[in-house]
């Protein structure tokens, strides 16, 4: 299509159409009932690898961040989420 201009190209309707929808900005990064969700369930499941009132948290003095579970699916979930971090590398492939 070299050559083509934007008068060559027309839209049509196949047929009847829902109006178009409005989005408007979020007025924050969380929705309320994430928000909530977050402040009621981080106090058990969640933590900082910056948190040193934790002790020695979940990172070893190299910086490592080890990550364990015993449900291979859950497993595989978590190795997709911390690949797809470009800060994070894997351990395991450089023993």
């Amino acid at each position: 299509m070299t050559g083509a201009s934007p008068d060559d190209f027309h839209h049509v309707a196949a047929g009847p159409h829902e109006p178009l929808r409005t989005f408007h900005p979020r007025r924050a990064a969380l929705g309320r009932d994430r928000a909530d969700a977050l402040d009621r369930l981080w106090p058990r499941y969640g933590f900082s690898v910056h948190d040193e009132a934790l002790g020695r948290g979940p990172r070893t003095p190299d910086g490592l961040l080890h990550t364990a579970t015993d449900w291979p699916d859950y497993a595989e979930q978590m190795r997709e989420v911390l690949t797809a971090d470009p800060c994070l590398a894997d351990a395991s492939a450089d023993p």
